[in-house]
């Protein structure tokens, strides 16, 4: 309004014709300001809703290096059914109901209230590991699906997966169990649980022996490495994954083919 007065001398009007031409203009401002805060709160509004409204219940991640099964076995868990499944590229998730019926979602960042159990399904392709420590942070459980047929390479790459877990103690501060899935037991070239222990904790030595004298842990998706040791392991001696773990270790021997096998699971 000074403003306007003071330009409304240079232009010869007086001051009452030059804030009566303008009030028209100072009107629209101020309305469209308000109208911009009302909005603004709006948002922010549905923003802390959508918050509130994260999924509370408990969750079930299943990892593993590819071709371990583990799509295909995450429906042969849940829906009952056999499927054909390709690699997966992208992390994906069924929402159950205490009786296990599977909930449909309509909005991806809607959870129903009658939803209680998330089971992650997280890919295994090694492009995607770092994002990995994110899938698993929330999880009660978590199931390292291998297959039992390959074991030379899927403990080697399981074990790498699972050292990138345990030497991150935050990551797991949720979880209260690990299964390791040796899937693909139907097959005659497949080992039993018992080697599969062996092997497994064979490898995962090695990975923390080597990395540990590197100073190597993992890029945890911000940039920063974690370094040194696995957090609860003892000093001095080897790594044993059933009795240093702060929490359940099972190995589980299984097939997604036999629906009896999964019984167990």
């Amino acid at each position: 309004i000074e403003y306007l007065k003071t330009s409304a001398k240079y232009i010869g009007l007086s001051s009452s014709d030059a804030l009566q031409g303008h009030s028209s203009h100072i009107y629209f401002v101020f309305l469209t300001s308000i109208l911009i805060i009302l909005f603004l709160l709006k948002l922010s509004h549905s923003f802390l809703r959508s918050k509130s409204r994260r999924f509370k219940g408990r969750t079930v991640s299943l990892i593993g290096p590819c071709e371990g099964g583990k799509t295909k076995l995450l429906h042969a868990l849940c829906v009952g059914k056999k499927i054909q499944t390709l690699t997966s590229i992208e992390p994906s998730a069924l929402f159950l109901t205490k009786t296990a019926q599977i909930v449909k979602l309509d909005d991806v960042n809607r959870v129903p209230e009658q939803a209680s159990i998330c089971v992650n399904d997280f890919p295994g392709h090694q492009r995607l590991s770092g994002n990995l420590n994110k899938c698993v942070s929330n999880s009660n459980l978590i199931l390292l699906v291998l297959d039992s047929s390959n074991l030379k390479a899927q403990t080697s790459r399981g074990a790498e997966i699972l050292y990138d877990l345990l030497v991150n103690e935050d990551t797991l501060k949720c979880c209260k169990g690990l299964g390791i899935v040796c899937n693909k037991s139907d097959l005659k070239e497949s080992g039993k649980a018992k080697l599969v222990e062996i092997l497994l904790g064979r490898e995962l030595e090695n990975a923390r022996l080597s990395r540990k004298s590197l100073g190597v842990g993992r890029d945890d998706g911000h940039g920063t490495v974690a370094k040194g040791d696995i957090p609860f392991a003892k000093a001095g001696c080897p790594f044993d994954l059933k009795s240093d773990c702060p929490f359940k270790v099972e190995f589980i021997a299984c097939s997604s083919e036999m629906q009896d096998d999964l019984k167990e699971l």
